[in-house]
């Protein structure tokens, strides 16, 4: 899983399924091994009460769209 900003990923992905916020150009995403990408965590989302992926990733090592398990994945070589 990477950290990049959103400018720095070339997708069509236009908001974050958790929280629903548009991504800005100066957010920083996380990009899971599946290719969904969420919000790394803002302070909008904190503000509203929104738990990002950071806060997910907490309770859960899974994406939150299709449920990879992170701690199965392993790089491909």
């Amino acid at each position: 899983m990477s950290e990049i900003s959103i400018d720095e990923h070339n997708e069509s992905h236009t908001c974050c399924c958790i929280c629903t916020d548009r991504y800005d150009d100066s957010d920083f995403i996380r990009v899971f091994p599946c290719g969904h990408i969420f919000h790394k965590g803002r302070e909008g989302c904190v503000a509203r009460g929104i738990e990002c992926v950071d806060d997910w990733l907490v309770k859960k090592w899974t994406c939150p769209f299709c449920k990879l398990n992170l701690m199965d994945w392993k790089p491909q070589s």
